[in-house]
């Protein structure tokens, strides 16, 4: 297999793949017609908005769409194949599935073999993490990994996945290869990127609608200690003569011995 990279908006440039999309379209369009297809008439004066015929959820269509998927692999008759004698000699079935297993057979077919987590990581969302001192930020979100101390402190940026449905760990992807990192504020373990954005957003309006009590009781804080230490300088006198021993006697006389309140001893 040969990866080629192609432009956004260029469908000509891969029609195999544009077709694909069209021949799964003709599996469901017949049978969704009425329940929020949209008709090649939609735009014209007078038809109908197909969008109050809506009745299937996002999970509802991928269920449709991954069964087409199977049946378009597994089940879908390839009448016009190329047959060889040896495919026909081995009795390959005209089905897709059966034909790539086939071929996967023969000297030279070497597809990279990769375990479940590899295809998984290899699908999840990209971001860009930044390095600090604090560890690696994705998402606001602070992440750490106990093999990377040089890289806090030298910053920069790298591409990291993330799993929009729990937050609890990125995998920074560094020369091939995913290295997990672990959030490091463990009350947003397990919870979904949305979730904990919602969070942090009604934080921001708490804090947003106390600000000016804050401001007010600093304004408070300030003139109180002001008045203390003013009070203090008027009535007594300074003398750094045995402070210490001074400093001794104060703490001796304001000592309140807590555990005998309590009770804990006479």
């Amino acid at each position: 297999m040969t990866i080629v990279n192609l432009p956004s908006y260029r469908p000509e440039l891969k029609g195999s793949v544009e077709k694909f999309f069209d021949v799964v379209q003709d599996d469901f369009k017949p049978h969704l017609k009425g329940k929020g297809m949209i008709e090649p008439d939609y735009q014209e004066r007078g038809s109908r908005d197909y969008r109050k015929d809506a009745c299937l959820t996002l999970a509802d269509f991928e269920k449709i769409i991954i069964r087409c998927i199977i049946h378009y692999n597994s089940k879908r008759v390839a009448e016009n194949f190329p047959f060889t004698e040896e495919m026909l000699a081995a009795g390959v079935q005209p089905y897709a599935n059966q034909i790539f297993k086939w071929g996967m057979q023969l000297s030279g077919a070497n597809l990279i073999q990769i375990t479940e987590e590899q295809l998984v990581l290899c699908l999840l969302p990209r971001t860009t993490g930044k390095f600090s001192r604090f560890g690696l930020t994705v998402n606001k979100l602070r992440y750490r990994h106990s093999g990377y101390t040089e890289r806090y402190l030298a910053g920069g940026e790298a591409a990291v996945a993330y799993n929009p449905d729990d937050v609890s760990f990125v995998w920074l992807k560094e020369a091939g290869n995913y290295v997990r990192f672990e959030l490091v504020d463990t009350r947003y373990g397990g919870m979904e990127l949305d979730a904990v954005f919602d969070i942090q957003k009604k934080q921001k309006t708490v804090v947003k609608a106390e600000e000016h009590s804050g401001l007010q009781a600093d304004i408070e804080l300030a003139a109180h200690i002001q008045a203390v230490a003013e009070n203090a300088s008027k009535s007594r006198n300074v003398n750094i003569k045995g402070i210490r021993g001074t400093r001794k006697k104060e703490e001796l006389k304001t000592h309140i011995d807590y555990a005998k309140e309590a009770g804990l001893h006479e």
